[in-house]
């Protein structure tokens, strides 16, 4: 009985070991939890003081793994110092990169101050070093300026060639009326040319043949009342 007994108070020993153990360990993986909370939180409200600067832009997001930085630690000091070290030096490295993007952000705003809606995805340039960031916003502004000037050619070509168009348009009608009033006038002159020229052809007819020009029947009484009293005959 004593035996039994003693092996009885021994497992009980063991499972109060048992749970000893895990109430340590579930309380190491509370704080080590609780730590890494805290230090999210910690670099969640850094990052967001640092956009609320560089707004409407915004810093990359922080690639900062707070359990891989734990990793093999096993006391909770350690731990805690992992975890403190990792986002001090996310800190600063975030500070140094928003520095970094101000700097092209006034570049921008220096360079491109009227040409803003050339650059709406100037966001994934910001990182870029300063004579390459200070390329593309050159580059891209001289590109726009000679895109524009091509369209003002084109522009005023197209205009001109307009006013060409509607200047001979002009001069073909005027062409037009002025030929059709030379064809009115042809047209009311044609009669009257054709008499005359009838006319014409008559009295060289009458000349050719010797006949009288007036002809008998012209003869007035005129004439022959002046043949009655001079003895004059009329031509014939």
């Amino acid at each position: 009985a004593f035996v039994k007994d003693l092996n009885f108070i021994k497992e009980q020993l063991r499972q109060a070991r048992l749970a000893t153990d895990k109430q340590v360990k579930s309380r190491k993986e509370e704080i080590k939890n609780d730590a890494i909370i805290n230090g999210s939180v910690s670099l969640a409200s850094h990052i967001n003081e640092l956009n609320a600067e560089l707004a409407p832009f915004k810093l990359p997001p922080s690639t900062l793994d707070l359990k891989s930085e734990i990793k093999g630690k096993r006391t909770l000091e350690s731990i805690s110092n992992a975890i403190d070290t990792a986002v001090a030096n996310e800190k600063i490295n975030l500070s140094s990169t928003a520095q970094h993007m101000r700097m092209n952000i006034s570049t921008l705003n220096e360079l491109a101050h009227n040409y803003q809606f050339l650059f709406n995805d100037i966001q994934q340039h910001l990182l870029a070093d300063k004579e390459q960031f200070t390329h593309l916003i050159n580059g891209r502004i001289a590109q726009y300026e000679q895109e524009q000037a091509e369209l003002e050619q084109q522009r005023q070509a197209n205009a001109q060639a307009e006013i060409d168009a509607q200047q001979q348009a002009a001069q073909a009608d005027l062409n037009a009326q002025r030929n059709a009033e030379h064809q009115a006038i042809e047209v009311e002159q044609a009669p009257v040319e054709q008499q005359e020229h009838e006319a014409l052809t008559d009295v060289n007819r009458m000349l050719d043949q010797d006949e009288p020009l007036l002809g008998n029947e012209f003869k007035s009484a005129v004439f022959e009342s002046t043949s009655a009293t001079t003895g004059y005959t009329p031509l014939d």
